[in-house]
């Protein structure tokens, strides 16, 4: 072999000894790194393809006449049809305005739409407002029915509006209107489908029943209701959840129930918590598998940072009241002001779906996350899997006919809300996912504004 064959075959030879100890001493990390290998730790973080954050938005901000939608709730009907319902905002996205309920029904577990119809309100010509829609399906007959919130608007003069001959000049060039719009008294109302979604009953179906006297404020929802399971043959209680605030200055939460597949209903237990104390307002509740409520609800007390969140545990909904303590904090879920989502897995997990961010502002929501407990709502695991890393709002959870967890949720560029978002995804891919909610995230691209940790603000 001549010197110069000798040269080439040790250039060619030398990156294949090479190779061949690289991969060695990988197998050997390998094993290293297995559970048990070599005495070490295995990564606590499963891995794998978690949830995307979006599969379709039925719901598109400036579209189909209105500028903004928000409260997003889920339901699916007894043949597999999944309705989504919202909020159509007609200027903006503000509480106070004309605003009508809007459905869009899919076929394909949330994959496509069909064309949106207007349950209540009728755009430019709607003077009223129609808000928190809360539908929950009768599993035995398929009777849907909506719950939601109705008020009129009233005008009255604008305070900031000056009138004042010194600031007549200030006036006219305000950007200020003379007189602003105020809600009128809010009354429930209902409205039911026996044809999955696709005709819906006429007209105004007020609930008197279901109000005291004194409460000046009431509300249901945001989210659907549920079915309780069956017990002793008879067929599963519908439960709706709601909030109130009476002429005292007392504000908290109520149950209601219907025993005829949701064509009537009735007020069951109420908890409420006097002026400037922690109340509980939009609830949200799931069946544990025990047979008890679980009642988890956004507190009033939003300069409570640590505190931002109440739960309540019930057996009997019918009872006058929930039973001592009543709605406690839940000090391991961190999140802005924010309504949540609670889903009960069949396989005995139960979902909490809210902005992850720590805050005591609406501008805070971020971060939507799904976190779990293992033991009926007592403890939350510290880790979740995030769905949308930005801004996020209102969310809401339910079991598709596919077996898959769906997730209708607020969201928009710049802003917490304007959109209304799908995605699906199995449990199996929420653990693949997995992270530690604790630490700071990611939050956008807006740098004054990162998801960073906030200081609990004094109440005074």
């Amino acid at each position: 072999m001549s010197s110069q064959q000798s040269a080439v075959r040790f250039r060619w030879e030398t990156p294949v000894w090479v190779a061949v100890v690289a991969l060695a001493v990988i197998a050997v990390v390998t094993v290293l790194l297995l559970p048990g290998g070599g005495g070490g730790k295995a990564d606590p973080r499963p891995k794998g393809p978690g949830p995307e954050s979006v599969v379709s938005t039925p719901f598109k901000a400036f579209t189909d006449g209105y500028d903004c939608y928000r409260i997003p709730t889920l339901v699916a009907t007894k043949q597999g049809a999944l309705l989504a319902l919202a909020e159509a905002r007609l200027d903006g996205c503000g509480d106070v305005g004309d605003i009508d309920l809007v459905l869009k029904r899919s076929f394909d577990n949330g994959r496509t739409w069909e064309p949106m119809q207007v349950l209540r309100g009728g755009g430019r010509g709607n003077r009223d407002g129609y808000g928190n829609p809360v539908p929950v399906v009768d599993a035995d007959s398929g009777l849907i029915s909506v719950m939601y919130a109705f008020n009129t608007w009233t005008t009255e003069p604008n305070p900031k509006y000056k009138k004042d001959a010194k600031d007549a000049k200030d006036a006219k060039d305000s950007k200020e209107p003379k007189e602003i719009r105020v809600r009128g008294p809010r009354a429930l109302h209902l409205m039911h489908s026996r044809d999955e979604g696709r005709t819906w009953t006429d007209g105004h179906n007020p609930q008197p029943q279901l109000i005291k006297e004194d409460w000046e404020w009431l509300s249901v929802g945001p989210g659907h209701g549920i079915q309780l399971a069956r017990r002793d043959m008879l067929p599963g209680r519908l439960v709706i959840a709601g909030e109130h605030r009476d002429s005292q200055g007392w504000a908290g939460a109520q149950l209601y129930y219907s025993d005829d597949a949701g064509m009537s209903w009735k007020l069951g237990a109420q908890w409420e918590a006097e002026e400037d104390a922690a109340a509980p307002t939009e609830p949200t509740l799931a069946q544990l598998p025990d047979g008890s409520l679980y009642v988890n609800a956004r507190s009033t007390r939003t300069c409570d940072v640590d505190k931002q969140r109440l739960a309540a545990r019930i057996v009997d909904v019918a009872a006058p009241f929930f039973p001592d303590p009543g709605f406690r904090p839940v000090t391991d879920i961190v999140a802005p002001p924010v309504s949540g989502s609670l889903l009960q897995l069949p396989k005995g997990r139960l979902l909490f779906s809210a902005p992850s961010r720590p805050g005591s502002k609406f501008t805070d929501r971020w971060r939507l996350a799904v976190r779990t407990s293992a033991d009926g709502g007592k403890t939350w695991s510290t880790s979740g899997t995030v769905i949308k890393a930005e801004r996020s709002g209102y969310s809401d959870l339910t079991l598709l006919p596919s077996g898959e967890v769906g997730m209708l949720y607020e969201t928009a560029t710049g802003s917490p809300h304007g959109y209304v978002n799908f995605t699906a995804f199995t449990p199996d891919a929420l653990d693949a996912r997995s992270e530690d909610l604790t630490r700071p995230g990611e939050a956008g691209s807006d740098a004054s504004t990162q998801n960073t940790a906030r200081t609990q603000e004094p109440c005074g």
